[in-house]
């Protein structure tokens, strides 16, 4: 059972400087993450989704390798990211997905399952508005995961035609829009400690630092400047992870 839950709050286009951070808790405490729970909500799910698969390894490679190719693939698009970014995301988990089974031999699903909870905020019935935010922590097959995450992540102007995202036939909108905290709550009663990723955990972040860009010394800049504040506040992982 794990002790201990991170949890990676939504962060629009601040989830670069989320990686950076994961990238810093992978290397000094990557042997600590398998008794750690991890959930996220909207974008934060790529900060949290790295740790679980890479917890051992530095993220050296998640610029050009997973970063990179998604941020070009929107550039490649008339609009850019408007109307395109949710499918671009899809393809981008598609890639990360494949290459963790062929490097691991081993299925994404059963390494992630009860490990990592990813928010999603689904509509409660057919004939009102209301929302209600729920984790999901197991997957039976690929599309299920990656519609999963979209769901958790979905804003309509990223999307064409949609005002909503699907999971499992409900529909979803961004996980973020509607508080979380009674969940997060009810999770810790059952953990010994908790740790919430914020972009303002540590600085006050400029307001244009959210916006989805696919500028990859921006981007870079906000990956470098996650590791920058982490390295910097030590102390907070420190205690998190090894005091009693």
């Amino acid at each position: 059972m794990s002790k201990l839950h991170l949890h990676f709050e939504g962060s629009l286009g601040m989830y670069h400087y989320q990686v950076g951070i994961a990238s810093v808790i992978a290397e000094k405490y990557g042997h600590k993450l398998k008794n750690t729970y991890i959930t996220s909500s909207s974008a934060g799910f790529v900060g949290a989704v790295l740790l679980k698969l890479y917890p051992n390894i530095q993220f050296t490679n998640y610029l050009s390798n997973m970063c990179f190719p998604l941020l070009e693939d929107a550039q490649s698009k008339n609009t850019g990211v408007f109307f395109n970014w949710n499918n671009c995301v899809r393809k981008m988990l598609k890639n990360v997905i494949s290459n963790y089974e062929k490097k691991n031999n081993e299925n994404i699903f059963t390494r992630l399952k009860n490990e990592l909870g990813i928010f999603i905020l689904q509509k409660q019935s057919f004939c009102n508005l209301n929302f209600k935010n729920k984790i999901i922590e197991d997957w039976e097959n690929e599309n299920e995961f990656i519609d999963c995450v979209v769901s958790s992540t979905f804003i309509p102007i990223f999307d064409s035609w949609k005002l909503t995202s699907k999971y499992k036939n409900t529909q979803c909108i961004d996980s973020s829009l509607f508080s979380h905290d009674s969940i997060l709550k009810n999770i810790l009663k059952n953990k010994d400690k908790q740790l919430i990723i914020s972009t303002k955990m540590f600085r006050k972040v400029p307001y244009h630092y959210y916006m989805v860009s696919t500028n990859k010394d921006f981007v870079e800049k906000l990956y470098n400047l996650g590791r920058t504040d982490a390295l910097d506040n030590i102390n907070v992982f420190e205690d998190f992870f090894n005091s009693k």
